[in-house]
């Protein structure tokens, strides 16, 4: 029974007591009995009523609070459930980086802006010049690369650093010296061995800040490796152009003549067939190259690339917009006969330069990327744009 209906009862046994005293009291007092116990009465329903609400309110108070109670285990299973879906991603994702790590597959990792940053004034970036890095295991003939395409021999004034081991602890920054466009916009880096102690291979690309290049030349000597892979898929990634450099070219072919008793030509066209042949098989096993496609070899010996270099600066001419240029296409200096992939690597590098960089342009700006056009097209190799 209900708060009201208690109240109610007692009442009315009061009441009858009270009508049976009044009928034997006067009529005044009968009417004197009958206001007060109407008053009671009145006062009765008040409480009832009062208790009602407050029952009311009591019960939906409980209502509420049961609610929320099963809200806050539902949201705690809820919690639970998606910690659990959480750390079972996590251990599958580490399950799998560790499968990776196993089979010599290294994790993606991504700068954030704080590296991007750090990179960039790391290595002096402008957005006005066209920077270079020329990375590589130790030995395998960066610097010496460098040193060509900058027009100077190892032992010159302001030459990368030459040795048998890695010389280049840190990336060096090295400014084109040439007047001839598009050359001053150039800059060089000497980037450090990858896989040395001090750079391990799967930190290489971030750890050396190469996703802020304008482009990227990955140097080997004798075998092309996983680190070289990482290097090229790494580009693909942050849409940078590469270009493959087999160095030493010269070295190889003398190798072989001594090894095999075979004559320059033979020697030659031998080492370039293989190397063809065993860089198409490495990409392919890597997942970078398919059949059918170009493949981004360029076989070269330094010192042949450092004649073609300096054959081509001999003439040169200003022109109006201040842009300077060959004035005349040169067919090579003293070792042309030893040049295999020299001409074609700066051609290739010229042209994918101003197709990055400077688009076609109307007036004055575009005689100048007209000028650089034209300057590239006079440094002779076959086009193949």
């Amino acid at each position: 029974m209900g708060a009201a209906g208690s109240t109610v009862i007692p009442l009315a046994l009061t009441v009858l007591i009270r009508l049976l005293e009044a009928l034997r009291e006067t009529p005044q007092a009968v009417n004197n009995t009958v206001s007060e116990i109407e008053g009671r009465a009145e006062e009765a329903l008040k409480q009832a009523a009062k208790a009602a609400i407050e029952a009311k309110k009591a019960e939906e108070e409980a209502n509420r609070k049961e609610q929320e109670a099963y809200r806050l285990e539902r949201d705690s299973r809820q919690r639970e459930e998606q910690t659990k879906r959480e750390m079972a991603l996590l251990e599958q994702e580490v399950k799998e980086a560790r499968h990776n790590l196993a089979r010599g597959i290294q994790p993606v990792i991504w700068p954030t802006a704080d590296e991007l940053a750090a990179a960039k004034l790391k290595a002096q970036y402008r957005d006005d010049l066209l920077h270079f890095a020329v990375c590589g295991p130790s030995g395998s003939g960066k610097s010496s690369l460098i040193n060509a395409f900058r027009g100077l021999r190892n032992n010159q004034s302001g030459a990368s650093r030459t040795g048998v081991v890695e010389c280049t602890e840190e990336m060096h920054r090295y400014p084109d010296h040439r007047k001839e466009m598009p050359y001053p916009r150039f800059v060089w880096y000497d980037v450090p061995g990858a896989g040395t102690s001090t750079i391990p291979g799967w930190q290489y690309f971030i750890q050396q800040g190469l996703f802020i290049f304008d482009f990227i030349i990955v140097v080997y000597d004798t075998r092309f490796t996983q680190i070289d892979a990482d290097i090229l898929d790494n580009c693909r990634r942050f849409n940078i152009p590469a270009f493959i450099v087999r160095s030493k070219a010269n070295q190889h072919i003398r190798n072989l003549q001594d090894d095999e008793d075979l004559d320059y030509t033979t020697a030659r066209d031998k080492f370039v067939a293989e190397t063809h042949r065993d860089l198409k098989s490495n990409l392919r096993k890597f997942g970078l190259w398919s059949d059918g496609d170009p493949l981004p070899l360029h076989i070269v010996s330094n010192a042949a690339l450092y004649d073609f270099i300096k054959d081509s600066e001999c003439t040169i001419r200003q022109h109006e917009t201040g842009e300077v240029l060959s004035e005349v296409p040169r067919t090579g200096g003293k070792k042309r006969a030893e040049y295999i992939d020299e001409p074609q690597l700066v051609y290739n590098l010229l042209q994918t330069a101003y197709k990055r960089r400077y688009p076609p342009l109307s007036g004055l700006a575009g005689a100048a990327t007209t000028a650089i056009t034209v300057g590239i097209s006079m440094l002779g190799g076959e086009r193949c744009f």
